[in-house]
């Protein structure tokens, strides 16, 4: 004999299979866009170093030529042996950073090699990206919202739950059985087609309810990770315009005054 399950159980598993495959990919996804992220994050943290590391090797020519500078000084009276030393010290304070900073670049270098499946990344660039202003934070927070994977992943609990559910209550609908059947008692024998019925009265009783309330959680998650988001997005804005305001600052500053040019004159 076979059983089989009503009608309506297939076409409802089939959903659900389709549903846990669109996760999988969902989670695929949702994986390559946090490696891109951190690459990114990588590869513009590399630039800040590129561009410190010639700053760095400014500043100890600079300093180099200033320690010279009171050397001769020294040697012909204009200057003491502590002025010597404080040029000195500094000296050695820059060398050590820019050799940090170097050990830092090849960090940097080798976590981008990694993340690029150990292919050899060569970022020897000191200019950030030109990216256009943010817009406005309801309309950038939309954009967010539509890209975010965890929330298409959590909308795709809430389709699986549903399947689930449509599943478990065609297993409470009843089962139908055919086969052959054959029997000998006293010298007779009995052949013939056997048909059947079963109905499971409370076999999925409790899981209907489990699948009803994980139903019910998944809105919970989506609510939840769509209101923690959303602060955590406004957040980032607010401190995006702060700083950017700060830089504007910064570079009015640096435009108008020439500190280096100063110092090479003293």
């Amino acid at each position: 004999t076979q059983s089989f399950d009503f009608p309506t159980a297939y076409s409802s598993k089939k959903a659900m299979s389709n549903q846990q495959i669109a996760k999988t990919e969902l989670e695929l996804n949702a994986l390559r866009q946090n490696i891109l992220l951190e690459a990114k994050t990588n590869c513009f943290f590399l630039i800040y170093l590129n561009k410190k590391q010639a700053e760095l090797k400014r500043r100890v020519a600079q300093v180099a030529q200033l320690y010279n500078g009171y050397q001769t000084k020294l040697k012909n009276g204009e200057a003491t042996a502590l002025d010597v030393n404080k040029a000195q010290l500094l000296l050695l304070n820059l060398k050590t950073e820019l050799a940090l900073n170097e050990s830092e670049i090849k960090r940097t270098n080798s976590k981008l090699m990694e993340l690029n499946g150990g292919a050899t990344v060569l970022l020897p660039d000191t200019i950030y990206p030109i990216n256009s202003d943010l817009p406005e934070f309801i309309k950038m927070d939309s954009l967010i919202e539509a890209n975010d994977m965890m929330v298409k992943i959590y909308n795709k609990d809430k389709d699986i739950s549903s399947s689930k559910l449509k599943v478990m209550k065609s297993m409470a609908l009843p089962k139908i059985e055919a086969g052959y059947h054959s029997q000998a008692i006293l010298g007779q024998k009995y052949q013939g087609a056997h048909f059947g019925m079963s109905i499971p009265l409370w076999q999925n009783k409790n899981t209907i309810k489990t699948e009803k309330a994980n139903l019910i959680s998944s809105d919970f998650k989506i609510a939840e990770h769509r209101n923690e988001h959303y602060y955590e997005n406004q957040q980032l804005y607010e401190k995006y315009l702060v700083l950017k305001l700060t830089l504007a600052e910064y570079k009015i500053i640096f435009d108008t005054v020439n500190n280096t040019e100063l110092l090479n004159k003293s």
